[in-house]
């Protein structure tokens, strides 16, 4: 009896540690997702004006009204978070 305490103990405690290794590992793709993030989102120019160097990457929001030509514009900062949430939540007013 003590023998099958030990064995479901033991099962029980693997399953805990292969859960929180698998926790562990999400949480560092996640910060891995954010740093990402961040450096589209704050850019690295002082202004979107400027003029950008080879393999820039940033973030841009297609624009079409009607009787106009469609564009891009660039986005970062807040304006960039309000735009990722807007097309997150779309039946969100904002």
């Amino acid at each position: 009896m003590l023998d099958d305490f030990r064995i479901k103990t033991q099962a029980t405690r693997d399953k805990q540690s292969d859960k929180i290794a698998s926790m562990l590992r999400q949480a560092a793709d996640d910060a891995e997702d954010a740093e990402r993030y961040r450096a589209i989102r704050d850019g690295q120019l002082a202004s979107m004006a400027d003029v950008p160097k080879q393999g820039f990457v940033y973030a841009c929001r297609y624009v079409h009204v009607p009787g106009n030509f469609p564009c891009t514009e660039g986005l970062r900062g807040t304006e960039l978070d309000a735009a990722i949430d807007a097309a997150r939540n779309p039946t969100k007013e904002g």
